[in-house]
């Protein structure tokens, strides 16, 4: 969800809402928030969002909170970040495992750097990926006010870099027999 904060002298917000009882295969990132960061973007939050009952197989990461979206550079990000709050996110019941992508790296939050914007109560609970990597499953936090209810590194540290340089690949998945309505 999201693109918000995207344009400049708005104000946009997601709020309140729950998504639950997904499966996501073959992708780039799992249950997902992005917010715009720039010099020229606009102002919101993110607040009170749910994803629950989530089986992930084969996607880069199965949570991804984004407070730099859309191809904006780093130092773009650093020297004018996103005023987007990010409060109340919960990451519940997850099973599954990644593609490898990111190495053992299963979830990265990364929330701006802006003084005035706020980022926190972001919790896992239940969160069972794992990595075909090998070695246990990292979750990145950056920019986190409190924390997540499971251990985090940040990118940059030694821990966080190892496990971003552990890449590996596996199969995409194939679903035989095809889903139909209503066989969940």
């Amino acid at each position: 969800m999201g693109s918000v904060g995207q344009y400049e002298g708005e104000t946009s917000f997601i709020r309140d809402v729950l998504i639950e009882n997904v499966w996501l295969l073959n992708g780039e990132q799992g249950a997902r928030l992005k917010t715009w960061a720039g010099e020229h973007v606009g102002r919101g939050f993110i607040d009170n969002i749910t994803f629950r009952n989530f089986w992930q197989a084969n996607n880069q990461y199965a949570a991804f909170l984004d407070s730099c979206y859309f191809n904006i550079d780093e130092d773009t990000c650093a020297r004018f970040p996103s005023g987007m709050n990010v409060t109340n996110v919960l990451f519940e019941n997850f099973e599954g495992y990644t593609s490898g992508a990111s190495g053992s790296v299963v979830a990265k939050l990364t929330c701006s750097k802006n003084p005035s914007a706020v980022c926190e109560n972001i919790r896992f609970r239940n969160f069972n990926i794992s990595t075909p990597c090998g070695g246990p499953p990292v979750i990145l936090c950056d920019g986190i006010s409190d924390g997540v209810g499971l251990p985090c590194v940040g990118a940059k540290s030694e821990e966080g870099r190892a496990a971003l340089s552990r890449k590996c690949s596996i199969p995409n998945v194939a679903i035989d027999p095809p889903f139909k309505v209503g066989s969940f």
